[in-house]
């Protein structure tokens, strides 16, 4: 195949799926994702691939190579659909690095890198993409030279068209190029503006070139799609994410105070949602759900604090909005249903540990309590619609550290039952307001 350019084996990278690519797919969070989950969770079959495996790293979910001289088409297309703001959706390249590119999302809107001989862009625009709904993507190459310019269609429209010129692009290419999903073959540091890899997504219905996929190896994934959506992070009851104290610096440290609000939707009434551990790992709050003999209790460990809200009879697939506070004026656990308040008797210790360094745990035991006889032992399964520190929305992709089971942009959607009240418990308005809680 002659004049093909710089740019062009962007689209023949996806070629690389075919309809066989997940023939060999695993269930092993599919028995755990039961109970208040509709029935239709997950949703199955081939031609359906969850980009987010892996949370740790740049390394591709899948890398393959294919030869230049095999390309008949330029134009490629496939659906795509995602909760989360930002990451890597597909990357690919010619002789070794020297030529590449990249498309991703941030904030929700495509952006394309592309790569030449030490020189990159970055362009960006076109609508939001991570509103949970499947959207018609199209890439393909454009110019007098095939791949003289890349352009992106979203939903039939263009929205991106975009080039890096070079004379290069005028000799036609040989040899092979490297193709990768979910991943970069470069480092971050190669880029003009810096992608948080890590996508929480899903595509289907691919038109990869019409080419014959049967020389790619099958792919494995322990990660189903969700049939159907529902914003925040899915907790598969096998892992945890972690953040530090450090990051989130205080806003008034004349009068700091912790606060945590969580929404909650388990899938088990059970397990634990939140550790936190000093430096010398040992543990300062605690916050663990149990049933036992028809009642739902939800326990809050503060040093010497206790405090346990319950409720019969028990309700399946309750949705919860959660509000914890540690301050001078004492602990605080409050739901939309209930509130309980406790004294702590030395609030300077307390603050100084978290001063000097604590770890925040959401979804389970950090391993160095485990066998310890800690209470909670069990992981945490279920839903949490949004975890808010110190005013601060968390993104789990951005954790110190996060379990690859945990879905961290998307849940199943749940049973018409398990709708609840899910608005965050409201912050107080004034310092007085504060005090008299």
């Amino acid at each position: 195949m002659q004049g093909i350019g710089a740019l062009s084996w962007l689209a023949a990278f996806l070629a690389t799926c075919s309809a066989g690519l997940l023939q060999e797919r695993g269930e092993i969070h599919s028995a755990k994702v039961k109970g208040c989950v509709r029935a239709d969770q997950p949703a199955q079959g081939p031609q359906l691939l969850n980009l987010g495996q892996r949370w740790k790293g740049t390394k591709p979910l899948a890398e393959l190579r294919i030869k230049v001289s095999e390309l008949t088409s330029v134009e490629s297309s496939f659906e795509f659909r995602t909760f989360d703001p930002e990451g890597l959706i597909i990357y690919g390249d010619v002789q070794e690095k020297a030529d590449w590119f990249i498309l991703a999302l941030r904030s929700g809107i495509p952006e394309m890198h592309i790569g030449k001989t030490g020189v990159s862009v970055t362009v960006s625009g076109g609508p939001l993409l991570n509103d949970g709904q499947w959207h018609r993507l199209l890439l393909k190459s454009t110019g007098q030279f095939l791949g003289q310019f890349v352009v992106l269609e979203v939903d039939g429209k263009v929205v991106l068209n975009a080039g890096l010129h070079s004379w290069d692009a005028q000799t036609p290419l040989t040899g092979h190029m490297r193709l990768a999903l979910g991943g970069m073959l470069i480092n971050t540091s190669e880029l003009f503006t810096e992608v948080l890899p890590p996508m929480d997504g899903c595509i289907r219905r691919w038109n990869w070139l019409n080419q014959n996929s049967s020389w790619l190896q099958d792919l494995s994934t322990s990660k189903p799609c969700f049939e159907h959506l529902s914003r925040g992070s899915y907790f598969s009851g096998a892992g945890l994410a972690s953040f530090h104290s450090q990051d989130f610096p205080p806003a008034d440290a004349e009068n700091w105070m912790l606060t945590i609000e969580m929404t909650v939707r388990p899938d088990e009434w059970k397990g634990t949602l939140l550790v936190i551990t000093s430096k010398d790992h040992q543990p300062l709050l605690t916050l663990t759900m149990h049933e036992k003999e028809g009642s739902q209790s939800l326990q809050l460990d503060v040093k010497e604090v206790s405090l346990v809200l319950s409720h019969r009879p028990v309700r399946p697939c309750l949705e919860t909005s959660l509000l914890l506070r540690v301050s001078a004026h004492g602990v605080v656990v409050r739901t939309n249903h209930s509130e309980e308040r406790g004294e702590l008797g030395d609030f300077a210790a307390w603050k100084q540990a978290w001063e000097e360094g604590t770890t925040l745990s959401f979804g389970g035991v950090p391993e160095l309590l485990e066998g310890t006889g800690f209470p909670g032992q069990d992981y945490f399964q279920g839903c949490v619609g949004r975890i808010r520190v110190q005013g601060r929305e968390l993104d789990l992709d951005s954790a110190r550290y996060k379990h690859d089971s945990i879905w961290s942009h998307s849940c199943p959607e749940w049973t018409e039952h398990s709708q609840g009240d899910s608005k965050l418990l409201q912050e107080p308005q004034n310092r007085e307001d504060v005090a008299s809680i």
